[in-house]
């Protein structure tokens, strides 16, 4: 398996969602997200950094993975998405935005498109 890549990353109001993407060793491209929450010192607890147990065969599937646990997660504030995944990121945001509010001006500036 080969080191992770970061494809997508979006900014919450206590940490990440994270989509990367890693080779298995026939060199097939796995996806999957993971969840980075800030620690609460105050609290005495560590910050959690969860990775999905369920590895997706596509960058959409693993969204959609992310969104069943995660409804408004592309509500968050993007930060980085790999250039080679806009034009899906684009038609995903499209139909995901229909039932949902997201942060256009910055998925437009991101994206360097309008919606």
């Amino acid at each position: 398996m080969s080191e992770m890549q970061k494809v997508l990353e979006l900014g919450t109001e206590g940490g990440t969602l994270r989509i990367s993407r890693y080779f298995d060793d026939k060199g097939h491209d796995w996806y999957v997200y993971s969840v980075s929450e800030m620690s609460y010192d105050d609290l005495d607890l560590n910050g959690i950094n969860e990775r999905s147990k369920i590895s997706s065969m596509s960058f959409p599937e693993a969204i959609f993975r992310m969104l069943k646990e995660y409804e408004n997660g592309l509500s968050y504030f993007p930060l980085f998405i790999e250039p080679e995944f806009k034009p899906v990121m684009k038609e995903i945001l499209t139909q995901y935005k229909r039932e949902n509010e997201i942060d256009t001006p910055n998925w437009e500036i991101l994206l360097n498109t309008s919606f």
